[in-house]
């Protein structure tokens, strides 16, 4: 499974949305709004892998995931329309669902149940303390993507490495930095999204930044966690 958060893609919206706040929700409704749209793209994604789950991937779904997860991402993040945003969004957790089944078939159920609740827990204690903190740290932005890339590259070494006759670094060691990584970047998106004006709009952009930072932590979590499947 790759990598694929869509923090960096926010940075203009954010410089964008701050300067008017005449059309703000209350911030409790904002946050509930930010709350129901990440739910529920966790939902419509474990949905969709219920019905993946027992497929035979092959490289073309995860081309297909890229071709249309990452224009939904773009969608959602170009457009002042939150149904339009919202159109965008359900682009992005369909085909992670659709790609996610066939995934968490290679682990036990009650595995993938246990990691999927931890990660619930572990991503809104992180979330409420970004939400909490006082400060902006709009600075880690350059540093969480430097850090990104290099576990994209890392990620494919695994795959290069053997064919030259070098031994990859252990899985395990990115997995961890991938949770790290993407707990770092949910801090950082709810702190941020604390800092953006409180619309409809912007609910919806929100959600689809920490919807995938969530989908990641899962991904690293059920990796180093997980029992594998006999199947």
């Amino acid at each position: 499974m790759s990598d694929f958060s869509s923090s960096k893609l926010f940075e203009d919206r954010m410089d964008r949305s701050i300067i008017d706040r005449s059309d703000d929700l209350p911030a409790r409704i904002y946050i509930l709004c930010m709350s129901v749209f990440i739910t529920g793209g966790l939902v419509v994604s474990a949905l969709v892998a219920s019905y993946t789950y027992n497929m035979k991937p092959t490289w073309l779904w995860f081309v297909g995931y890229l071709v249309i997860a990452i224009p939904g991402v773009m969608i959602s993040v170009k457009s002042d329309n939150w149904l339009i945003s919202l159109f965008g969004y359900a682009m992005v957790v369909v085909p992670s669902g659709a790609i996610l089944g066939p995934y968490v078939h290679l682990f036990t159920y009650a595995s993938v149940e246990k990691i999927a609740l931890v990660t619930i827990v572990v991503s809104a204690a992180i979330g409420v303390a970004g939400a909490l903190y006082p400060k902006s740290v709009e600075h880690w932005g350059g540093f969480l993507f430097v850090a990104l890339v290099i576990l994209v590259i890392g990620n494919f070494s695994q795959l290069l490495f053997p064919a030259f006759g070098m031994q990859p670094i252990v899985l395990a060691f990115w997995d961890w930095v991938g949770v790290v990584l993407f707990s770092g970047f949910i801090f950082y998106d709810m702190n941020r999204a604390m800092r953006m004006a409180y619309t409809l709009d912007n609910a919806v952009d929100n959600a689809v930044a920490l919807y995938l930072d969530i989908f990641n932590l899962f991904i690293r979590l059920l990796e180093l966690f997980g029992n594998k499947s006999s199947d």
